[in-house]
């Protein structure tokens, strides 16, 4: 988990690509082990196969010394990326949502930060940020009144191993984008802060500081009541709002 010389590169699997590079025009191999549990290995395909990726994502396994050209039918990424869209579907419901600081050195980390903030307040949803380090089941429990948390931490923490296990979505920027309307699902996925802030970066990077401090309970409160336009919700099988849920919790 270090942080990158330039910012706005693009990265893959702690690989930075030169600048002006067109990553259509390459096929990328990737020299190791594979499997669902090898997070950088995942996260290598889903940024290869994402819109704007390589040509194709090749795999070589140096102990069975065998080539694969078709990585993400054997790694069973679309099962993956269902569960990820379930977890994006149960974000949509939550009401108060956590923002887990699982990183402090990682570039850009503070304009993250300030980015999700402003995407839940701008939903007249409740946030609270916390400084946790390293992510536990333990943890998160302590806080119940938290019915979605959104990680921000290094590449390779980003998704959690045992996500399943806890108690409400544990689930990455992007994502957060995707289950409040800030951005369509049309395929792209990372996990990098880079492709999060590129393109809508408002110009103040890391220069803001004082505002962007975060601590144990940091509680930002808002009083934008937000679009709060019912949406169905396959879910719970019917229609949902948050101004309704957080009535029902009150």
């Amino acid at each position: 988990c270090c942080s990158h010389k330039y910012d706005d590169a693009v990265v893959i699997g702690g690989l930075q690509i030169p600048p002006a590079t067109v990553l259509s025009d390459y096929t990328l191999l990737y020299i190791g082990q594979t499997g669902n549990n090898k997070r950088q290995f995942l996260n290598v395909l889903l940024r290869c196969c994402s819109p704007g990726g390589t040509a194709g994502c090749w795999t070589y396994s140096p102990t069975g010394g065998s080539i694969d050209t078709d990585p993400p039918s054997s790694a069973n990424m679309s099962r993956y990326l269902n569960r990820r869209f379930y977890l994006i579907q149960k974000a949509k419901l939550a009401s108060i949502v956590g923002i887990l600081v699982g990183t402090l050195s990682q570039s850009r980390f503070r304009s993250v930060i300030d980015r999700v903030r402003r995407i839940v307040e701008g939903s007249g949803r409740a946030c609270y940020t916390f400084a946790v380090g390293k992510v536990n089941i333990a943890k998160l429990a302590n806080y119940a009144e938290i019915e979605c948390f959104v990680l921000i931490g290094c590449t390779e923490s980003s998704v959690l191993d045992d996500e399943r296990d806890f108690h409400v979505p544990v689930i990455t920027p992007l994502e957060l984008e995707v289950a409040l309307g800030d951005r369509e699902w049309d395929g792209f996925y990372s996990h990098a802060f880079a492709d999060f802030l590129r393109d809508r970066d408002d110009g103040n990077g890391d220069k803001a500081t004082g505002k962007d401090q975060v601590g144990d309970g940091d509680h930002v409160d808002s009083d934008s009541t937000g679009d709060d336009e019912p949406f169905f919700s396959p879910i719970s099988g019917k229609y949902e709002s948050v101004g309704t849920r957080a009535g029902q919790r009150a």
